[in-house]
């Protein structure tokens, strides 16, 4: 962590270069897309043809490599306020197993009607990352009612997700009875997600926080540096602050768009 905060002030990165995430809601009919569609549209087969393209060049081992370079894998600078509700694009709807009791759930679910501080992991390293964001933010809103801590420990490799989900008691034993519920190990396919979420190494934690209508207002990746460590926990306590009267039990109406419907 030391030589990864050393690098950003040798050779400082930039911050967030757009707004991450996607153009529908989760629970959108559109926001899982569809094959048929994709089919036939010229303009998205020009745009899969570039993604397998970009697929087949990127090295086996290019995320790896990119660990032991500078910066340790970050990619960005987290910016410094929230991003504008206007230009907030929305967090897919992650599947996966809950650690608490093994049932089926989602971030559309868990997130819903509610600011939200959701955490992807793939590796032990990934969650040294999140920790370096979260640990504030938490020890100052984890109690609010209208807040949620959702993590999600992402193993796409089928094989690993299945030895691993063996040993869901020895997890267990690691993660905070209270944060348990709201743990999700996910086989979810992130293919098509990682280049909307910003999301260039898989073996980076990421750090995305959401407002009650599941928009991501602010995104951090890799070590967090004293700034962006203390500009998280002001985003949620901003955040908060204007959702003052968010009720999460009442689950309001939306339209195809995401808003409540009037």
């Amino acid at each position: 962590m030391r030589q990864v905060l050393k690098d950003l002030e040798n050779d400082p990165l930039s911050v967030l270069p757009r707004p991450p995430g996607l153009e529908h809601p989760p629970n959108h009919p559109e926001a899982s897309g569809s094959l048929l569609k994709k089919f036939r549209d010229p303009i998205a087969n020009a745009e899969e043809r570039q993604h397998l393209q970009k697929m087949l060049n990127k090295g086996h081992f290019s995320e790896l490599r990119a660990m032991t370079r500078k910066h340790g894998g970050k990619t960005f600078l987290a910016p410094n306020v929230l991003i504008r509700e206007e230009y907030a694009r929305y967090f897919p709807n992650v599947i996966g197993t809950r650690l608490s009791d093994r049932a089926p759930a989602s971030t559309a679910d868990l997130c819903d009607n509610r600011v939200s501080l959701v955490t992807i992991i793939a590796t032990n390293l990934a969650e040294e990352h999140v920790l370096s964001f979260t640990k504030p933010a938490l020890a100052a809103h984890a109690d609010d009612p209208r807040f949620r801590f959702v993590q999600i420990n992402l193993q796409e490799n089928k094989m690993k997700f299945y030895v691993l989900s063996l040993f869901l008691s020895h997890l267990r034993a690691q993660v905070a009875e209270r944060d348990q519920p709201n743990y999700l190990f996910s086989a979810h396919n992130f293919e098509y997600l990682y280049g909307p979420l910003l999301m260039a190494n898989k073996y980076v934690g990421y750090v995305f926080l959401l407002d009650p209508a599941q928009r991501i207002r602010w995104v951090g990746c890799g070590f967090a540096t004293i700034a962006e460590r203390e500009n998280l926990r002001q985003c949620l306590g901003v955040l908060l602050d204007r959702n003052a009267d968010l009720n999460p039990d009442e689950r309001p109406v939306l339209d195809l768009h995401g808003q409540p419907v009037q």
